[in-house]
């Protein structure tokens, strides 16, 4: 084990002399600062002046109407909804990706910005793209309800941002968030407002979209030259798991926020999420179990626990039955962890596409299991009575065969639009600089010691009055065991 450890610390101590010499040589640091700046500055700047030429609060010398379905005056009726679906962008998405064990900060803090800038960015281009079609837009009148839109922008850069963590640098970031919304913005207003699909919880424009367009910037990027830190310690899966958790619990709302209130369309979105992911969250663990001979990985259980809620949203507030809802739940869990177990590791030996988080197993799959289930439900309840009579009744534009139809091409058009949105995207990527230091903190943040191969858990970054380097004393030198 000593012997190990002591080549594992030479190997990293000559990786970090090399990397400091392409820097020195190269100016990579350097660049990379100078693009951050330019790139935060540059896109503030212009959604600022965005905002203070087309938008504004509602009129409040007017009371809200009985059929104002976003209840601008009386916001705590959704108001904790709101809350949950925030909860699940920053604390959820953000802690689900602290499983590197180098990577924590890098994690967390850009999921962070990429959450302040989606958010302001999301929600305006999404009023603003049919703008595009040449429909009238007006000005954006933001209320709280309008707040949600741009978390559920956000939450398809942050599933984007799943296939390149740790592999990009912020002003990447930045630019792919603002490339990648206005594209999704165009999807969702072809798909929603064009083909009337029905995607009350995002299976197919959220998930599929987000997970789709991040695998083909990933394609573009190429493999990572460094994939060393591509790993993980007892310690940042645990980490991990509060993310699941915190996903898991508030996925009802993300699912059932924009639902009907009438006609239980709202009450069958929770229900059927919660059994779902119940259903996927059992049939996680006794297939981690099989395929793992015995024992459970918590990749596994930190990811797949969760396909549920994707494969479930655009029937969450359909008629599923309850065990359709469960067993909707099952096949999506089976689904995840073969992902996970067998078709990773296929895509980046194959087709070179590096998957960091897993994106395609979590998002990708079961957003296309969503939608083709969304598909069946509609079609099988042709006749059945189970809604109302009226055609034009929320959520259907279509009969329900017709609908079903529509489903599919709503399906197909997501995936076309975010494969070839995300490859031209991606040129713009691959032309920034990329961080010399893949996969670990070193590099963006002030960390424990410049050299990498002291453990980052055991030594001290700052002084008592937060502005300074504290030399490593003699509990921060001890070296835990590195182990995979």
């Amino acid at each position: 084990m000593a012997a190990g450890n002591a080549r594992d610390e030479a190997y990293y101590t000559q990786e970090v002399n090399v990397n400091k010499r392409e820097n020195d040589k190269h100016g990579g640091t350097v660049r990379q600062e100078r693009q951050f700046m330019i790139v935060a500055i540059s896109f503030q700047i212009l959604l600022l002046i965005l905002y203070a030429i087309s938008t504004d609060y509602s009129d409040g010398t007017v009371a809200a109407h009985s059929d104002d379905h976003e209840w601008g005056t009386e916001p705590f009726y959704f108001y904790g909804m709101y809350q949950d679906v925030h909860a699940m962008m920053f604390v959820g998405f953000g802690f689900l990706m602290t499983f590197l064990r180098r990577y924590g900060f890098g994690a967390l803090t850009f999921n962070f910005l990429l959450c302040a800038f989606g958010i302001q960015w999301g929600m305006y281009i999404f009023h603003m793209i049919p703008w595009v079609f040449n429909e009238h837009i007006g000005v954006l009148h933001i209320n709280t309800y309008k707040l949600v839109d741009g978390d559920i922008a956000t939450a398809v850069v942050l599933i984007s941002f799943g296939a390149l963590l740790g592999r990009v640098n912020p002003a990447q970031l930045l630019v792919m968030c603002f490339f990648e919304l206005f594209f999704w913005a165009l999807n969702f207003h072809i798909c929603v407002e064009m083909l009337h699909i029905v995607d009350v919880g995002g299976s197919i424009v959220v998930h599929t979209f987000g997970a789709y367009f991040g695998l083909a910037v990933s394609f573009v990027c190429g493999l990572p030259k460094h994939d060393d830190e591509n790993k993980s310690m007892y310690h940042s899966d645990m980490f991990s798991m509060i993310g699941t958790l915190f996903l898991w619990l508030y996925w009802p709302s993300f699912n059932g926020f924009f639902a009907n209130r009438e006609y239980y369309y709202m009450d069958r979105a929770f229900v059927n999420t919660v059994l779902s992911l119940c259903g996927s969250t059992v049939a996680t663990f006794i297939m981690s179990r099989v395929a793992k001979k015995g024992k459970f990985d918590m990749v596994h259980i930190q990811n797949a626990t969760l396909a549920g809620g994707v494969a479930v949203g655009a029937a969450a507030d359909l008629y599923l039955h309850p065990a359709g809802a469960i067993g909707i739940g099952f096949v999506a869990g089976v689904l995840s962890v073969c992902g996970y177990e067998y078709l990773s590791d296929l895509l980046k030996d194959r087709l070179n596409v590096e998957d960091v988080c897993g994106v395609h197993n979590l998002h990708g799959m079961p957003g296309i299991f969503g939608g083709i289930v969304s598909a069946i439900a509609l079609a099988i309840a042709d006749g059945t009575g189970v809604y109302p009579t009226a055609e034009d009744t929320y959520p259907f534009a279509h009969p329900l065969q017709k609908q079903a139809a529509f489903q599919i091409s709503g399906l197909c058009v997501t995936l076309g639009i975010a494969v070839l949105s995300g490859l031209m995207v991606g040129m713009f990527v691959k032309c920034m600089e990329f961080p010399s230091n893949e996969f670990t903190d070193y590099g963006h943040f002030v960390v424990p010691k410049d050299e990498a191969q002291v453990d980052f858990f055991r030594t001290t970054i700052r002084k008592a009055n937060f502005s300074a380097i504290r030399p490593v004393d003699d509990f921060d030198a001890l070296k835990a065991d590195d182990t995979e």
